[in-house]
């Protein structure tokens, strides 16, 4: 891959945030780190695509939008060309199914024409990269990541379990429900973050509710805890979601139990967690965590340890940025193969 860069170094990367709770691995913190380095010259923006002061500057322009919503697509052809024509290079990133993207907004938001429009795509898993190819040719993934890892550190006396998640159905409750006797043999102690029918069907009083936080709170709860629960029923989307619970859970040490969908991508079932197969697992494979302090943090460590080795966000930073400069240098070419895939794009070539 080619690494261009301007005559004075500098890059301009514009990030426009459109959807950021629980999303701050595709949003602030890749782009706080990559405000640091070295003749980047960064401005992050919310709910808006600002591109800042171009006046004298002929190097590279790289617009990133996360996640926007599309009511008016010739509006948004529209605001593209101006983009194209105060030579940016645009880049869409999005880390969900379409139909999870409709479902969650309970209409279509224009995702289709964001990913035909889009001179590339950046994405987190590669089940989704494979999926957006069919929209547009330029499509690359890069997996999340972590920012900071902890220390690793010293089981709690009580065995703390974690789990949290959004946009779930009563699947979780079914998981809850079959745990429960296993958590009360033990004397565990449930943390749940925004999920009410996993909590309430857990049926020991040893657990508490937070129903939204933010993120730096969020990860404060999980770190505390000694377990990650991170069951999925394999509903249509579910199977294209990233390992970012499992990656955030293990850089603080958590020992994790999960779902084989998603999860078998990277978990080594057994040595960096325990994989389940189907829900009559749940049960036994949890008991093996509770029963031994030790097993556990034999997972932890080994979970901890691989995240440290290869998922951390320092190792892909540069990564990106040669992409990025791949793009530039061949941003006419791209905006030549959006043309084809929009044609109605050539009615606003030339707006200002």
């Amino acid at each position: 891959m080619s690494n261009v860069s301007p005559d004075d170094g500098t890059i301009k990367i514009n990030f426009c945030a459109f959807s950021e709770r629980f999303m701050d691995v595709r949003t602030r913190l890749p782009y706080e780190f990559i405000a640091k380095m070295h003749d980047i010259d960064l401005v992050y923006s919310k709910n808006e695509i600002r591109i800042g002061n171009l006046t004298g500057f002929n190097g590279p322009k790289i617009v990133i939008a996360q996640r926007p919503r599309i009511d008016d697509s010739q509006k948004w052809l529209k605001a593209l060309s101006k983009l194209r024509n105060n030579d940016c290079l645009f880049i869409y990133e999005i880390d969900d199914h379409l139909d999870l993207v409709d479902k969650i907004n309970k209409k279509d938001v224009g995702t289709k024409i964001l990913l035909k429009s889009a001179m590339a795509v950046q994405t987190s898993t590669k089940p989704l990269a494979d999926e957006f190819s069919l929209y547009n040719e330029n499509v690359r993934w890069f997996d999340n990541s972590c920012h900071n890892i902890s220390f690793f550190r010293k089981e709690n006396d009580v065995p703390q379990i974690f789990f949290g998640a959004l946009n779930r159905d009563t699947y979780s409750k079914e998981i809850a429900s079959l745990i429960s006797d296993v958590v009360i043999k033990y004397g565990a102690f449930v943390h749940v973050v925004s999920d009410r029918n996993f909590y309430d069907g857990i049926k020991s009083q040893n657990k508490t509710y937070y129903h939204h936080l933010n993120y730096d709170d969020y990860i404060n709860v999980m770190r505390k805890c000694d377990i990650l629960i991170s069951p999925l029923r394999g509903l249509l989307g579910e199977k294209f979601k990233s390992d970012i619970k499992y990656i955030e859970a293990s850089s603080h040490g958590l020992a994790t139990i999960a779902s084989e969908l998603v999860y078998s991508r990277t978990i080594e079932d057994g040595k960096t967690g325990i994989l389940v197969k189907d829900e009559i697992e749940w049960p036994e494979k949890l008991e093996r965590l509770l029963v031994s302090p030790e097993y556990r943090r034999k997972l932890g460590y080994n979970a901890w340890d691989y995240v440290r080795r290869e998922r951390m966000f320092a190792q892909q930073a540069p990564l990106r940025i040669n992409w990025y400069l791949d793009l530039w240098s061949r941003r006419n070419e791209l905006w030549g193969m959006a043309l084809n895939r929009v044609p109605e794009l050539r009615e606003f070539e030339h707006t200002r």
